[in-house]
């Protein structure tokens, strides 16, 4: 079941629902069946795990059954007339956030449902309510569906044939002890949106926390009528399609709605000189390695290897992997700059001018910036503006994920980052060299403090 809130919520999102037909797809609680009779509406509950529940609550509320069909409708689908789907005004569903399924899903479709082969449990019942239904459609998405290259076709048609009204984003924990991320988006088939209204709920007006795990959403009706207007506020948002088209189809609240240090940071940027990263450097992703016994040495710069400051001193992972000629662009050379893409995200460090050749490599979880020859940007000076505060922020807005955040390549390497000017240059060239400088002697130290007492109670 989900929170009692969430569902009166997403019942309370359509609307006057009085004598219309509300399709029900994966519905087993009877909590949507139960809110839609209390609003007047006619469920019609679709799935392949009916647990009772949807006509127990019917019977006790209207004294009578619903109508319950009893299919999986990605395979055989109950609503179908004249070799067409049926349609209904209205759809509302909280999915189960499933796994990838079987991709004969698609070869034995016979209604044109699924024309971009996506395996995703939410991108298949989307495509499905797209053919079911002519009106409104209301559903909660996993949060990887907003943003994965996964389902990143059906997005794109989605909003360039103007069918997405809104993207709400929900306070983590609102499921239970289920931290997953998850949105509502609202789709509407007969009514074209040239605008996306964004909603961020994670805020004190909408939701509080009420442990670690759990939240809870509050002031549901307030809600509702911010998301029914179209004023913009901190929290609310209207963006054009074409801006969304231009940043890949996301649908990411987090990447429509700024809070005040981003907004600051967007304010400073907006300012600037930028160009993308990809105009001025390359970005090696790492390839998967097969691990042998008898095979090339090498070294792994993990996340712990990139220090706070300076250079990298060491990769601290031994491998011996199979070599081969792909494998020579992948080794790190002097100025390669390394970011973590995946766990601490954002993370930076420098590959020093005396590193040992075609021996080290980034980790896993990380990229390599390599700066082209005639790159307007020095590597050092690059390597500083990434680990200052206004470049964690810049990076900062590409991460996505739910428990494990990430960043997406192409999102990367589409980042707008400022020229610094000649004097910023030569001052940040100097802070380098000094910070340089200092962690020598912090090293020298630690060896020396390290030295002071071996020959103290040895034993030989």
């Amino acid at each position: 079941n989900i929170p009692k809130e969430l569902a009166d919520f997403m019942v309370l999102l359509a609307g006057d629902i009085a004598n219309k037909e509300v399709y029900l797809p994966w519905e087993s609680t009877g909590q949507l069946v139960g809110r839609v009779i209390s609003n007047k509406g006619e469920p019609i509950v679709e799935t392949d795990s009916d647990t009772g529940y949807s006509n127990l609550i019917a019977t006790i509320i209207s004294g009578q059954p619903i109508k319950i069909l009893h299919d999986d409708l990605f395979i055989n689908p109950g609503l179908v007339a004249n070799g067409e789907l049926v349609k209904l005004p209205l759809a509302i569903s909280h999915l189960r956030f499933r796994g990838s399924l079987d991709k004969t899903i698609h070869e034995y479709d016979l209604l044109g449902r699924f024309k971009h082969k996506t395996r995703s449990f939410s991108g298949l019942t989307i495509s499905h309510l797209l053919k079911q239904i002519k009106g409104r459609i209301i559903i909660t998405v996993p949060e990887s569906f907003l943003f994965s290259s996964t389902d990143g076709s059906l997005r794109e048609d989605l909003i360039k044939d103007q069918q997405v009204e809104s993207v709400i984003n929900m306070p983590r924990g609102l499921l239970g002890t289920s931290m997953v991320g998850f949105s509502i988006v609202i789709l509407n088939t007969e009514k074209k949106c040239h605008k996306v209204r964004f909603v961020n709920t994670d805020t004190p007006d909408y939701s509080f926390v009420k442990s670690k795990t759990q939240a809870k959403l509050i002031n549901i009706e307030k809600l509702i009528q911010v998301i029914n207007s179209s004023y913009e506020d901190e929290n609310v948002k209207n963006i054009a399609i074409d801006e969304i088209l231009n940043k890949n189809s996301l649908l990411v609240v987090s990447h429509y709605i700024l809070n005040k240090k981003e907004s600051a940071a967007a304010k400073i940027i907006a300012e600037m000189d930028c160009i993308p990263l990809h105009s001025f450097a390359d970005l090696i992703a790492h390839r998967a390695l097969v691990n042998t016994t008898e095979g090339l040495e090498v070294a792994e710069v993990g996340t712990s290897d990139l220090p706070n400051f300076g250079y990298i001193q060491s990769a601290s992972k031994p491998l011996k992997i199979e070599g081969n000629n792909k494998m020579k662009s992948m080794f790190l050379r002097p100025n390669d700059i390394i970011i973590v893409i995946k766990g601490s995200v954002g993370k930076v460090g420098i590959v020093p001018e005396d590193a040992p050749k075609d021996y080290w490599l980034a980790g896993r979880s990380s990229v390599v910036v390599r700066l082209h020859q005639d790159s307007p940007l020095n590597a050092k000076v690059l390597f500083l503006f990434l680990r200052s505060d206004l470049g964690r922020e810049i990076v900062g807005r590409l991460y996505m994920g739910g428990t494990v955040s990430f960043i997406q390549l192409k999102q990367l390497q589409d980042v707008l980052l400022p020229v610094p000017t000649e004097y910023e240059t030569t001052k940040a060239l100097a802070v380098f060299e000094e910070e340089g400088a200092i962690q020598k002697e912090i090293a020298a130290l630690q060896k020396r403090q390290f030295e002071l007492s071996l020959d103290f109670w040895k034993i030989n």
